[in-house]
């Protein structure tokens, strides 16, 4: 079965605990997908894989990844989006498939790799082995690419080679992989010292089960760009009556404080080194992809 409802399961994560957004999420333990966000529904908030591939990844790979997610919208609207899911691995014998043939790249390398606990609303399980057999080695879709996209969101386990199930969640995921935590939170405390305080109060809401202090992209489209921002969320922060649920929280159960922070002015971090704009003038594939979003936008205001 390649849909599962509700559940709660240990798995493995590869998280980039050298990518300052990333690092934050790391070192607060929880983050989540952004359809979790009360106020994402029919806002622009996206994945932080989907806004690293916006800022980082080749325009052929993106152009490709949308083609596919609107293939999954047509033929299989019920699966999580690999633009907005999280991906994680629940069995070790997958993981022992990939690092014995591992030329996936980019954060997928064995000092990324962390233990985490998912809390899952929803997830597709699927066999990774297809997406070789979608794009290729540029990141361009290959001829008859639909036939193996078919396998892929079925859940069809490839029958050449061992699987590789990978996890796409739509969720809450906690980082319980320490070694992540500490490295992440060395790299905080040198580019953002300014920043702890909020930090601290980051995880104190973790712990209480608030979105608040979670860095999240958007994606934002306006009449002439594509715009992807990192924000931190801090709806609650001035919410007198939330603070004083919080410290009476964190007096009751004082495990769950930190040292981190916790004297001083706060500072926001910040995360504006990691925006960007895209325009229809932009090199290349980014240029055509921002001209048919912006088409799209236009065809949706009329209608």
């Amino acid at each position: 079965m390649s849909i599962i409802s509700e559940e709660r399961f240990e798995a493995h994560i590869y998280l980039n605990h050298h990518y300052p957004p990333i690092q934050w999420n790391i070192v607060r333990g929880l983050f989540h997908s952004p359809d979790c966000l009360p106020e994402s529904k029919g806002a622009g908030f996206i994945s932080i894989s989907m806004a690293t591939m916006l800022l980082n990844d080749t325009a052929e790979r993106l152009n490709s990844e949308l083609l596919l997610d609107e293939f999954r919208r047509s033929f299989y609207p019920d699966h999580v989006s690999r633009l907005k899911g999280i991906f994680v691995f629940d069995d070790i014998d997958s993981l022992s498939n990939l690092w014995k043939n591992n030329n996936w790249g980019g954060h997928f390398c064995d000092e990324y790799l962390a233990d985490v606990g998912v809390s899952a609303i929803k997830s597709s399980r699927l066999d990774s082995n297809w997406i070789s057999e979608i794009f290729d080695s540029s990141g361009n879709l290959k001829i008859n690419w639909d036939a193996a996209a078919h396998n892929y969101w079925q859940g069809v386990c490839h029958p050449e080679k061992p699987p590789i199930w990978e996890r796409i969640v739509e969720g809450a995921i906690t980082v319980w992989s320490m070694d992540s935590k500490v490295k992440a939170l060395q790299d905080i405390q040198s580019i953002w010292p300014k920043s702890l305080n909020l930090l601290r109060y980051a995880i104190l809401c973790a712990s209480y089960g608030s979105f608040d202090g979670e860095v999240f992209p958007f994606l934002r489209i306006t009449e002439n760009s594509l715009n992807i921002s990192y924000y931190l969320r801090m709806v609650q922060r001035g919410d007198s009556e939330f603070i004083n649920s919080l410290n009476k929280f964190i007096t009751e159960n004082p495990l769950y404080d930190t040292n981190i922070g916790n004297s001083g002015d706060d500072h926001l971090p910040d995360l504006s080194g990691f925006n960007r704009e895209l325009t229809a003038n932009s090199d290349g594939l980014f240029g055509e992809i921002v001209a048919k979003a912006l088409s799209a936008r236009t065809e949706n205001q009329r209608t």
